[in-house]
C-alpha cells in the first residue's frame, strides 16, 4: 500500500514538473553576442537566420497555471493559422531591404525563389489572405519589383493592396483591423505597406488611405498631454482601451509614422526620448527588442543624418543569428505575453533598420 502512494505522489510531482521541465528543453540556449561583436559579424549572422527561416518562432501558448500547463503539455504548439504573418511577413521585408541596400545577387536570387515558391500559376499568392497581419508581405514583394523590373511581384503587392481597399468602412478610407476596436497594431500592418506601394506606383489612394487612418487614430487613440497611443479605441463609443505604455503597441504606432513622416508631431517625438526599452516603458525592467527595434527605427526616421549604432541591441542577438529578448504575442486587450524569446520579427526589423533608415 505504501508502495502504491509512494509511487502515485512521485507520477503526480514529475507530472506537474514535466511543462515547465519541456519548456526549459525547449528553450535556445544558444550563447548571445557580446559588446565587442562587430556590426558585420552581427548582421551577417541576422542574415543568414532570417534566410533560413522557415518555421515561426513566435508562439502563442503561454504557461498559466498548472491545469492549463499540463493540458497544453499534450497540444501541439499554436502558431497563428494565417500564413507569412506579420513576424514571417516582416522577416521577408527585411531580408529584401537588406538586398536593395547590398546589392548581393546572390541574395537577390535566394529571395526570389522564395517569393516565386509563393505565387500559383494564376499570378496569385497560393494562400489564403485572411488577415491584415499578412500583408507586410508584400513589402518584399515590391522590393523585389523595384530590383528586377519583373510585374508579377507588382501583381502581387497589388492583390495585398486590393485587400486592404476592400477592408475600409463608413464609406471612407478607414480600414477595420478588428470588428469592435481600432487597434494601432493595424498601423503598423499596412501603413509600411501601402507607404511604400505608394512610393512604386505613385498611387495617390495608398498614401490617403496611411494618413486618413494615422490622423483619425490620431484624433481617438493616443493621450491627450503626451500623445503616445493607446492599444486602441472602440469605434462605436470612441473609449480608449488597452494599455498606453504597451512598448510594442507604441512601436506600431512608430513603425506607420517612420514610414509616413507627413503624419508626425512634435510632442510626440519629445516625448518617446523619455521612454526605456521594455515591454511597458516606465513601468517594467524586462528589455524588449521588439518596442527597442521600432523605437529605433522611428528615431532614425526622424533624423536620417544621426549616425546608427547598435550598441542597444547588440548584446541581445544569439549567436545562431536570432534576434532575441523579444516579448511574447498578445492574446488581448490588456493579456499581454509573459514570455520572451527568438522572433524573426526582430530580425526584420533590425534589416529594415540598418539598410532603410539609416546612413550607413
Amino acid at each position: 500500500m505504501f508502495a502504491i502512494v509512494l509511487l502515485t505522489s512521485l507520477s503526480m510531482n514529475v507530472l506537474c514538473l514535466l511543462p515547465y521541465v519541456k519548456g526549459w528543453l525547449t528553450r535556445d540556449h544558444t550563447e548571445f553576442f557580446n559588446s565587442k561583436t562587430s556590426d558585420e559579424e552581427l548582421l551577417a549572422s541576422v542574415l543568414h537566420a532570417s534566410v533560413e527561416c522557415n518555421e515561426p518562432l513566435m508562439i502563442q501558448r503561454e504557461y498559466k497555471g498548472l491545469r492549463r500547463d499540463i493540458k497544453a503539455l499534450f497540444e501541439a504548439e499554436r502558431h497563428s493559422e494565417s500564413y507569412n504573418n506579420y513576424y514571417m511577413a516582416y522577416n521577408w521585408a527585411g531580408v529584401s531591404q537588406y538586398a536593395i541596400m547590398t546589392r548581393n545577387k546572390g541574395l537577390i536570387t535566394q529571395l526570389c525563389n522564395k517569393a516565386d515558391e509563393w505565387i500559383g500559376e494564376d499570378g496569385k499568392l497560393c494562400y489564403p489572405i485572411n488577415r491584415i497581419d499578412q500583408c507586410p508581405i508584400g513589402i518584399m514583394y515590391l522590393n523585389l519589383y523595384r530590383i528586377t523590373k519583373k510585374k508579377k511581384y507588382l501583381f502581387v503587392a497589388t492583390q495585398l493592396y486590393d485587400y486592404l481597399k476592400s477592408k475600409r468602412i463608413r464609406g471612407g478610407n478607414i480600414i477595420s483591423y478588428s470588428t469592435a476596436n481600432n487597434f494601432t497594431d493595424g498601423l503598423g500592418m499596412f501603413v509600411p505597406f501601402l507607404m511604400e506601394y505608394y512610393s512604386q506606383t505613385s498611387d495617390s489612394v495608398a498614401q490617403q488611405i496611411s494618413i486618413d487612418n494615422i490622423r483619425e487614430f490620431q484624433q481617438y487613440g493616443l493621450d491627450e498631454s503626451t500623445h503616445m497611443p493607446f492599444h486602441g479605441y472602440n469605434f462605436n463609443s470612441r473609449l480608449q482601451v488597452g494599455s498606453c505604455n504597451w512598448g510594442r503597441g507604441i512601436g506600431w504606432y512608430l513603425l506607420a509614422i517612420a514610414y509616413c513622416q507627413e503624419a508626425n508631431d512634435s510632442i510626440l517625438q519629445n516625448n518617446i526620448e523619455k521612454l526605456n526599452y521594455t515591454q511597458f516603458p516606465l513601468s517594467s525592467t524586462n528589455f524588449d527588442s521588439s518596442t527597442a527595434l521600432m523605437f529605433e527605427i522611428y528615431k532614425q526616421s526622424t533624423t536620417p543624418q544621426r549616425k546608427l549604432n547598435l550598441d542597444f541591441i547588440r548584446t541581445h542577438v544569439r549567436r545562431n543569428g536570432y534576434v532575441s529578448d523579444c516579448s511574447g504575442d498578445t492574446y488581448g486587450l490588456n493579456d499581454y505575453s509573459h514570455s520572451f524569446g527568438n522572433s524573426e520579427l526582430c530580425n526584420g526589423l533590425l534589416l529594415i533598420l540598418v539598410s532603410k533608415f539609416s546612413n550607413r
